[in-house]
Protein backbone atom coordinates (compact mmCIF):
# COMPACT_ATOMS: atom_id res chain seq x y z
CA UNK A 1 0.00 0.00 0.00
CA UNK A 2 0.93 3.81 -0.37
CA UNK A 3 0.75 5.11 2.59
CA UNK A 4 2.11 1.87 4.46
CA UNK A 5 5.33 2.69 1.82
CA UNK A 6 5.58 6.12 2.80
CA UNK A 7 5.53 5.49 6.82
CA UNK A 8 8.03 2.60 6.59
CA UNK A 9 10.48 5.42 4.31
CA UNK A 10 10.01 8.18 7.04
CA UNK A 11 10.95 5.49 9.65
CA UNK A 12 13.79 4.33 7.72
CA UNK A 13 14.57 8.14 7.30
CA UNK A 14 14.72 8.88 10.96
CA UNK A 15 17.30 6.04 11.31
CA UNK A 16 19.66 7.03 8.46
CA UNK A 17 19.11 10.45 6.38
CA UNK A 18 21.13 9.57 3.98
CA UNK A 19 18.71 7.06 2.41
CA UNK A 20 18.18 8.02 -1.46
CA UNK A 21 15.69 5.81 -2.14
CA UNK A 22 13.10 6.80 0.70
CA UNK A 23 13.49 10.43 -0.26
CA UNK A 24 12.75 9.82 -3.42
CA UNK A 25 9.44 7.44 -2.87
CA UNK A 26 8.62 10.38 -0.10
CA UNK A 27 9.42 13.22 -3.01
CA UNK A 28 6.92 10.82 -5.58
CA UNK A 29 4.46 10.71 -3.06
CA UNK A 30 4.09 14.62 -2.21
CA UNK A 31 4.61 15.04 -6.24
CA UNK A 32 1.16 13.39 -6.63
CA UNK A 33 -0.34 15.13 -3.46
CA UNK A 34 0.40 18.62 -4.50
CA UNK A 35 3.04 18.96 -1.89
CA UNK A 36 5.69 20.38 -4.34
CA UNK A 37 7.97 22.18 -1.97
CA UNK A 38 8.12 19.40 0.10
CA UNK A 39 8.63 16.98 -3.45
CA UNK A 40 11.47 19.16 -4.14
CA UNK A 41 13.22 19.03 -1.00
CA UNK A 42 12.85 15.34 -0.73
CA UNK A 43 14.62 14.70 -4.77
CA UNK A 44 17.30 17.00 -3.70
CA UNK A 45 17.86 15.20 -0.53
CA UNK A 46 17.70 12.44 -2.44
CA UNK A 47 20.26 13.50 -5.35
CA UNK A 48 22.70 14.96 -2.97
CA UNK A 49 22.72 11.21 -1.56
CA UNK A 50 22.77 9.49 -4.93
CA UNK A 51 22.66 10.46 -8.51
CA UNK A 52 20.10 8.12 -8.88
CA UNK A 53 17.94 7.33 -12.26
CA UNK A 54 14.78 7.66 -10.24
CA UNK A 55 15.58 10.83 -7.90
CA UNK A 56 16.71 12.13 -11.44
CA UNK A 57 13.46 11.22 -13.49
CA UNK A 58 11.31 12.52 -10.05
CA UNK A 59 12.81 16.41 -9.82
CA UNK A 60 12.60 16.36 -14.13
CA UNK A 61 8.66 15.57 -13.61
CA UNK A 62 8.28 17.68 -11.08
CA UNK A 63 10.13 20.59 -12.64
CA UNK A 64 8.28 20.22 -15.77
CA UNK A 65 5.11 20.54 -13.89
CA UNK A 66 6.03 23.89 -12.56
CA UNK A 67 7.21 24.97 -16.02
CA UNK A 68 11.02 24.72 -14.96
CA UNK A 69 11.76 23.75 -18.48
CA UNK A 70 15.97 24.25 -18.55
CA UNK A 71 16.03 22.84 -15.12
CA UNK A 72 14.09 19.80 -16.63
CA UNK A 73 16.11 19.63 -19.87
CA UNK A 74 19.27 19.13 -17.54
CA UNK A 75 18.00 16.34 -15.35
CA UNK A 76 16.61 14.62 -18.73
CA UNK A 77 19.93 14.90 -20.10
CA UNK A 78 21.57 13.59 -17.23
CA UNK A 79 19.31 10.65 -17.28
CA UNK A 80 20.07 9.53 -20.77
CA UNK A 81 24.15 9.85 -19.55
CA UNK A 82 23.22 7.43 -16.79
CA UNK A 83 21.37 5.31 -18.97
CA UNK A 84 21.31 6.02 -23.39
CA UNK A 85 18.84 3.62 -24.37
CA UNK A 86 15.80 5.32 -22.19
CA UNK A 87 13.55 6.30 -25.10
CA UNK A 88 11.22 7.70 -22.53
CA UNK A 89 14.07 10.62 -20.88
CA UNK A 90 15.14 11.11 -24.89
CA UNK A 91 11.53 11.67 -25.81
CA UNK A 92 10.50 14.22 -22.60
CA UNK A 93 14.29 15.53 -23.48
CA UNK A 94 13.14 16.41 -27.11
CA UNK A 95 9.55 18.02 -26.18
CA UNK A 96 11.43 19.93 -23.66
CA UNK A 97 14.08 21.29 -26.46
CA UNK A 98 11.39 22.09 -28.20
CA UNK A 99 9.21 24.10 -25.49
CA UNK A 100 12.49 25.66 -24.87
CA UNK A 101 12.90 26.70 -28.86
CA UNK A 102 15.95 25.32 -29.08
CA UNK A 103 15.10 22.99 -32.15
CA UNK A 104 18.72 22.40 -33.56
CA UNK A 105 19.03 20.56 -29.76
CA UNK A 106 15.68 18.55 -30.19
CA UNK A 107 16.82 17.58 -33.86
CA UNK A 108 19.49 14.48 -33.09
CA UNK A 109 17.04 12.94 -30.17
CA UNK A 110 14.19 12.94 -32.79
CA UNK A 111 15.85 11.56 -35.42
CA UNK A 112 17.05 8.90 -33.15
CA UNK A 113 13.47 8.48 -32.07
CA UNK A 114 12.01 8.11 -35.23
CA UNK A 115 14.90 5.67 -36.22
CA UNK A 116 14.67 3.42 -32.70
CA UNK A 117 10.95 3.33 -32.09
CA UNK A 118 9.10 2.63 -35.14
CA UNK A 119 5.33 2.10 -35.54
CA UNK A 120 5.37 4.84 -32.43
CA UNK A 121 3.17 8.15 -33.06
CA UNK A 122 4.28 10.14 -30.08
CA UNK A 123 8.30 10.26 -32.09
CA UNK A 124 5.93 11.15 -35.15
CA UNK A 125 4.08 13.73 -33.21
CA UNK A 126 7.63 15.44 -32.09
CA UNK A 127 8.86 15.79 -35.59
CA UNK A 128 5.78 17.28 -36.28
CA UNK A 129 6.57 20.06 -33.83
CA UNK A 130 9.83 20.51 -35.53
CA UNK A 131 9.18 21.27 -39.09
CA UNK A 132 6.56 23.12 -37.66
CA UNK A 133 8.49 25.55 -35.35
CA UNK A 134 10.24 25.94 -38.60
CA UNK A 135 7.16 26.95 -40.61
CA UNK A 136 7.97 23.51 -42.49
CA UNK A 137 3.95 22.49 -42.10
CA UNK A 138 3.82 20.24 -45.24
CA UNK A 139 6.72 18.01 -43.48
CA UNK A 140 4.68 18.54 -40.44
CA UNK A 141 1.46 17.61 -42.40
CA UNK A 142 3.14 14.28 -43.14
CA UNK A 143 4.78 12.96 -40.21
CA UNK A 144 1.21 13.90 -38.46
CA UNK A 145 -0.44 11.69 -40.83
CA UNK A 146 2.08 8.97 -40.26
CA UNK A 147 1.24 9.35 -36.77
CA UNK A 148 -2.75 9.58 -37.11
CA UNK A 149 -2.20 6.01 -39.29
CA UNK A 150 -0.61 4.47 -35.93
CA UNK A 151 -3.09 6.32 -33.69
CA UNK A 152 -6.68 6.95 -35.41
CA UNK A 153 -8.17 7.92 -32.38
CA UNK A 154 -6.24 10.14 -30.76
CA UNK A 155 -7.79 13.50 -30.82
CA UNK A 156 -4.98 15.94 -30.28
CA UNK A 157 -3.48 13.98 -33.17
CA UNK A 158 -6.49 14.96 -35.53
CA UNK A 159 -6.99 18.43 -34.03
CA UNK A 160 -2.78 19.40 -35.21
CA UNK A 161 -3.26 18.06 -38.30
CA UNK A 162 -6.30 20.14 -39.01
CA UNK A 163 -3.96 22.79 -37.61
CA UNK A 164 -1.21 21.71 -40.26
CA UNK A 165 -3.71 21.61 -42.90
CA UNK A 166 -5.38 25.06 -41.82
CA UNK A 167 -1.45 26.77 -42.07
CA UNK A 168 -1.58 25.03 -45.91
CA UNK A 169 -4.81 27.01 -46.71
CA UNK A 170 -6.69 23.70 -47.36
CA UNK A 171 -9.61 24.80 -45.34
CA UNK A 172 -11.88 22.08 -46.62
CA UNK A 173 -9.38 18.95 -45.67
CA UNK A 174 -9.46 20.62 -42.16
CA UNK A 175 -13.29 20.70 -42.01
CA UNK A 176 -13.31 16.93 -42.16
CA UNK A 177 -10.66 16.56 -39.41
CA UNK A 178 -12.52 19.15 -37.61
CA UNK A 179 -15.85 17.64 -37.94
CA UNK A 180 -14.42 13.97 -36.81
CA UNK A 181 -13.73 15.32 -33.46
CA UNK A 182 -16.01 15.24 -30.05
CA UNK A 183 -14.83 16.75 -26.48
CA UNK A 184 -13.70 14.58 -24.16
CA UNK A 185 -11.11 14.13 -21.57
CA UNK A 186 -7.95 14.34 -23.81
CA UNK A 187 -9.84 17.24 -25.64
CA UNK A 188 -11.64 19.80 -24.10
CA UNK A 189 -14.92 21.33 -25.49
CA UNK A 190 -13.58 24.60 -25.32
CA UNK A 191 -10.49 24.11 -27.34
CA UNK A 192 -12.30 22.34 -30.00
CA UNK A 193 -14.96 25.67 -30.24
CA UNK A 194 -11.76 27.59 -30.59
CA UNK A 195 -9.96 25.78 -33.62
CA UNK A 196 -13.79 25.40 -35.32
CA UNK A 197 -14.24 29.43 -34.78
CA UNK A 198 -10.92 29.49 -36.52
CA UNK A 199 -12.13 27.70 -39.29
CA UNK A 200 -15.42 29.64 -39.76
CA UNK A 201 -13.22 32.80 -40.06
CA UNK A 202 -10.99 31.54 -42.67
CA UNK A 203 -14.33 30.83 -44.15
CA UNK A 204 -15.68 33.79 -43.54
CA UNK A 205 -18.61 32.75 -41.72
CA UNK A 206 -19.02 35.77 -39.17
CA UNK A 207 -21.95 34.67 -36.83
CA UNK A 208 -20.28 30.67 -36.63
CA UNK A 209 -17.04 32.03 -35.34
CA UNK A 210 -18.86 34.19 -32.79
CA UNK A 211 -20.58 31.53 -31.48
CA UNK A 212 -17.56 28.84 -31.46
CA UNK A 213 -15.42 31.70 -29.69
CA UNK A 214 -18.42 32.09 -27.03
CA UNK A 215 -18.17 28.31 -26.60
CA UNK A 216 -14.21 28.41 -25.96
CA UNK A 217 -14.67 31.58 -23.31
CA UNK A 218 -17.24 29.38 -21.51
CA UNK A 219 -14.84 26.21 -21.00
CA UNK A 220 -12.62 27.15 -18.02
CA UNK A 221 -10.00 24.71 -19.30
CA UNK A 222 -10.06 26.14 -23.07
CA UNK A 223 -10.29 29.60 -21.94
CA UNK A 224 -6.89 29.75 -19.64
CA UNK A 225 -5.24 28.30 -23.13
CA UNK A 226 -7.22 30.53 -25.42
CA UNK A 227 -8.01 33.67 -23.03
CA UNK A 228 -7.89 35.91 -25.47
CA UNK A 229 -10.36 34.37 -27.84
CA UNK A 230 -14.03 36.05 -27.51
CA UNK A 231 -16.74 37.08 -30.17
CA UNK A 232 -16.26 39.46 -32.68
CA UNK A 233 -17.50 43.16 -31.02
CA UNK A 234 -20.13 45.20 -32.78
CA UNK A 235 -17.34 48.09 -33.29
CA UNK A 236 -15.04 45.18 -34.96
CA UNK A 237 -17.80 43.91 -37.34
CA UNK A 238 -18.69 46.94 -38.28
CA UNK A 239 -15.93 48.07 -39.70
CA UNK A 240 -14.86 45.03 -41.09
CA UNK A 241 -16.19 41.60 -43.65
CA UNK A 242 -14.36 39.26 -41.00
CA UNK A 243 -14.25 38.94 -36.73
CA UNK A 244 -12.07 40.91 -34.70
CA UNK A 245 -8.72 38.22 -34.80
CA UNK A 246 -7.69 37.00 -30.80
CA UNK A 247 -4.39 38.27 -30.07
CA UNK A 248 -2.28 36.94 -27.21
CA UNK A 249 -2.77 38.67 -24.05
CA UNK A 250 1.00 39.75 -23.18
CA UNK A 251 1.07 41.38 -26.72
CA UNK A 252 -2.48 42.76 -27.30
CA UNK A 253 -2.52 46.38 -28.48
CA UNK A 254 -5.37 48.46 -29.59
CA UNK A 255 -4.84 47.62 -33.07
CA UNK A 256 -5.91 44.33 -34.59
CA UNK A 257 -3.15 42.35 -35.11
CA UNK A 258 -2.73 39.89 -38.09
CA UNK A 259 -3.68 36.37 -37.94
CA UNK A 260 -0.97 33.74 -37.11
CA UNK A 261 -1.62 30.00 -35.66
CA UNK A 262 2.15 30.16 -33.65
CA UNK A 263 1.41 31.61 -30.49
CA UNK A 264 1.17 28.83 -27.71
CA UNK A 265 -1.16 31.19 -25.29
CA UNK A 266 -3.72 31.30 -27.65
CA UNK A 267 -2.68 30.12 -31.33
CA UNK A 268 -3.01 33.38 -32.39
CA UNK A 269 -0.14 36.13 -31.51
CA UNK A 270 2.25 37.10 -34.82
CA UNK A 271 5.45 37.56 -31.99
CA UNK A 272 5.87 34.06 -31.15
CA UNK A 273 6.72 30.96 -33.46
CA UNK A 274 5.94 27.89 -31.42
CA UNK A 275 3.12 25.73 -32.85
CA UNK A 276 -0.53 26.02 -31.87
CA UNK A 277 -0.40 22.64 -30.13
CA UNK A 278 2.06 23.16 -27.69
CA UNK A 279 0.71 24.34 -24.50
CA UNK A 280 1.32 24.37 -20.80
CA UNK A 281 -0.02 20.79 -18.92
Amino acid sequence: EPEAAAVAAREALRRDATLWAAHALLGERAARDGRLRAAEDHFRRSLACSRSARGLRGRAGLRLQQGELEGAAGDLALLLELDPSDLESAELLAETWLRLRQPEAARPLIERLVAEAPGRADPLRLQAFFHARAGRWAEALDSLSEALALKPDDPNLRLERAIALLELGRSEQAALDLDALRPGPRLPTGTLAYWRGRLAEVRGQRDVARTAYEACLADSAARRLHGAARAPSSTWTAKRSSPSPPTCRAHRSSRPRRRSSRCWKTGTCPRATTPAWEAPT
